[in-house]
């Protein structure tokens, strides 16, 4: 009897932390950081600051940065101008909480970013500024945005059926 509660306690443990496990399941690392540049209509760099532990000292390091499962519409595509500007004008100076997935080809951290609470991968996308990149983790959180942005036909949407 002993045996069994010893066993059973561990499980419930075990099931009572799968949840928080699920949630974390890919993320690499999270920080804040205040954006100074925007590279394209998918990317930015930013700067981190860092109290070195122990000491009154704050750490800078510059951070590039890939909105996770965005990609933007072409250079020759009407909408990628605007698609860069509504990027910029969000994001611009402004403090962002950056969850990092992964690096993408160019060694930049391809990651989930937010301004406050609102994920700006599902702004643009909601805006019809982009498509899901189905190739990255994490895009199937996404696909609605872009099915929400396709059916109301909005941004590069307009020109197309919906499905």
């Amino acid at each position: 009897m002993s045996r069994f509660s010893c066993w059973h306690c561990l499980l419930l443990c075990l099931l009572s932390a799968a949840p928080a496990l699920a949630r974390a399941e890919g993320l690499l690392t999270s920080f804040y950081c205040v954006v100074q540049a925007v590279e394209s209509g998918n990317a930015f760099s930013c700067v981190r600051y860092r109290q070195l532990p122990d000491s009154e000292e704050v750490e800078q390091s510059r951070v590039r940065v890939s909105l996770l499962a965005f990609q933007p519409p072409p250079d020759n595509h009407p909408l990628a101008a605007a698609s860069y500007t509504q990027l910029d004008n969000i994001l611009l100076y402004q403090q962002v909480r950056v969850d990092v997935f992964g690096v993408d080809k160019v060694g930049r951290d391809l990651a989930r970013v937010r301004l406050y609470k609102a994920d700006i991968t599902a702004a643009l996308l909601s805006r019809g500024l982009g498509s899901v990149d189905r190739s990255q983790y994490g895009a199937y959180y996404y696909v609605p945005f872009e099915r929400e942005a396709r059916n109301e036909g909005l941004g590069i949407w307009a020109q197309s059926d919906p499905l």
